[in-house]
């Protein structure tokens, strides 16, 4: 099979989850390296995640582009998929500009970027998905599971699903709240 019809042909690369019906598990690997290194534009984020072996296997209801069958659960994504905001077209909510995943092309992440002044936070809340927070500026006072501590520049925390979290600013506080969900969905406890 020649390679190079994949590169030239964007109309077969639809989604980010794609295999041809007459290639081995090895060759469909051999398939995508080669995508990721020839400069087509459909690198290594369009083929993730690796599938297991078991879903290599379309169901016979998949869609079928030439010799290539999408997976069932493939989603279209564009080959011109880079999208650029600036933070000040973002909405700004109570201490933060908020960033919905969902929104933005259906992705799975969304983002808070916070600016608080001193005794602005959150109140004690929980989510059903894992949260990552990165301090830029300033130092915070969090309260997670009933533990207090304090947190500054450079430190990461991860707030796992489910964790009773809150935080309130000790200084003027600058940080990046990551939420593993395309939506902001929270559970407020007080």
């Amino acid at each position: 099979m020649d390679f190079r019809f994949f590169a030239s042909n964007p109309q077969a690369l639809l989604t980010g989850r794609w295999w041809v019906r007459s290639l081995t598990v090895g060759q469909t690997r051999l398939l995508r390296h080669w995508l990721c290194g020839h400069g087509c534009g459909f690198g290594s984020p369009m083929m993730r995640p690796e599938p297991e072996d078991s879903e290599l296997e379309p169901e016979a209801s998949s869609p079928v582009f030439g010799s290539l069958i999408l997976h069932p659960r493939a989603r279209p994504v564009s080959p011109i998929s880079m999208l650029a905001i600036n933070q000040a077209d973002l909405p700004f909510v109570g201490s933060s500009y908020e960033f919905v995943g969902a929104q933005a092309g259906g992705l799975g992440i969304s983002m808070f970027v916070v600016m608080a002044e001193i005794g602005r936070g959150p109140r004690l809340h929980r989510h059903r998905y894992d949260e990552l927070v990165y301090v830029i500026e300033g130092r915070s006072r969090w309260t997670v599971d009933g533990r207090e501590f304090d947190a500054g520049p450079g430190d990461i925390l991860v707030v796992r699903a489910g964790e009773k979290h809150r935080f309130v600013s000790l200084t003027p506080l600058r940080q990046i709240d990551i939420h593993l969900n395309p939506t902001f969905e929270q559970e407020d406890l007080e």
